[in-house]
């Protein structure tokens, strides 16, 4: 078994940190409190939640500076950046094994986004995208019927995006008319 390795998370040091297991805990600390003399902040193991834009959620928690400001920071980011060096910059963090809850050092790499995307896609982790384009939908409005989303955006000469996101449920209507998936 993999020993758990736990360091200070950069710009909280002395209140977080993160180990190599993926897991972030509040450190033990005494502080000032305005009118009780000091505040006994005990240690514990903070509890990620899902955060992001639809099929693209990340466990992430809340790192408090003081005074009522917070910063929501993803799990795998402050591993990475902790334990990875990333020597030439790379942008993105991958998830080795496709498993975003699977934030252990073991499983992170620092990449491209080329390389991020390529993996998702050699990988089988996009396929549900690709199946939702290429649906057939249907413009409620006016009857018409296309092979696809990216047909019906096509269609319209403007950028892919619109339509899906009616289909999702997060607007009422993309190019002035109602859609949904045909039967």
């Amino acid at each position: 078994m993999t020993q758990e390795v736990w360091k200070d998370i950069h710009g909280f040091e002395g209140k977080y940190q993160v180990s190599s297991l993926g897991r972030v805990k509040s450190v033990d600390r005494i502080l000032p409190h305005k009118t009780h003399g000091t505040w006994h902040i005990k240690e514990r193991i903070l509890k990620p939640h899902w955060s992001g834009p639809c099929n693209w959620k990340y466990l992430t928690v809340f790192l408090h500076y003081g005074e009522g400001k917070a910063k929501c920071t993803r799990v795998h980011r402050l591993v990475a950046e902790t334990f990875i060096p990333n020597p030439d910059n790379l942008p993105q963090i991958n998830h080795i094994d496709g498993n975003k809850e699977n934030n252990s050092v073991s499983n992170l790499e620092w990449v491209t986004a080329l390389e991020n995307t390529s993996h998702a896609w050699k990988n089988g982790l996009c396929n549900n995208i690709v199946k939702a384009k290429q649906r057939p939908v249907i413009n409620v409005d006016t009857g018409e019927r296309f092979d696809s989303v990216a047909d019906a955006e096509r269609s319209f000469g403007k950028s892919f995006g619109s339509i899906s996101h009616v289909l999702n449920g997060k607007h009422e209507r993309a190019h002035g008319y109602r859609w949904a998936y045909a039967e």
